[in-house]
């Protein structure tokens, strides 16, 4: 493997070839290495010239390309039913560097902002994946996905919440145990 910087060197004058076989080469060069902002822009720029899905995997790790071609641009061409993990991983990047906005979207894709909190392992959002998991209860992909969820960020006591729910699903009970926030009290 080639440090980062002499990797970026090579690969920096075949990320826009017109082979695609080219393209994949300087991919392959980059893969697990930190990308700096030049190569981000540029990379953004072969994206929205190309769409080539291959580049998804550097862009959606990398804050400055979502930055630079906007989550909702990403996300209006990742609209396949098979791609909602790069839906997730636009969102978890989005949550790195705008919180309120990656929240917004959670309306919109469900599942996939589930699993971007998962990713993040950052139990302060728990409050807005519980709202999401409420509302799309009868859905066992969410119900799936958040148990991971909340297993990735540490939410023991919703955890048992859930369990409860699922328990009283089975039975015939759709009714929802008693959840109480971080101080608590009821919501």
């Amino acid at each position: 493997m080639l440090p980062a910087a002499l990797a970026n060197r090579f690969a920096m004058p075949y990320l826009d070839h017109e082979r695609k076989t080219r393209r994949k080469w300087a991919y392959a060069v980059l893969r697990g290495k930190q990308l700096p902002r030049g190569t981000a822009i540029k990379l953004a720029k072969v994206f929205c010239n190309t769409g080539d899905k291959a580049i998804l995997g550097f862009i959606t790790r990398t804050p400055e390309c979502v930055r630079l071609l906007g989550a909702r641009f990403l996300l209006d061409r990742l609209k396949a039913k098979d791609e909602s993990h790069w839906r997730g991983r636009v969102l978890q990047c989005l949550l790195s560097y705008d919180r309120e906005a990656a929240i917004a979207f959670g309306t919109q894709f469900p599942w996939e902002f589930i699993y971007a909190v998962g990713r993040t392992g950052d139990h302060s959002l728990l409050e807005a994946i519980r709202p999401l998991f409420k509302s799309y209860s009868n859905s066992g992909s969410i119900v799936s996905i958040y148990a991971w969820a909340l297993g990735k960020i540490g939410a023991e006591d919703e955890i048992d919440v859930l369990e409860r729910f699922v328990q009283g699903r089975q039975s015939g009970k759709h009714t929802w145990p008693e959840l109480k926030n971080n101080c608590g009290r009821t919501v």
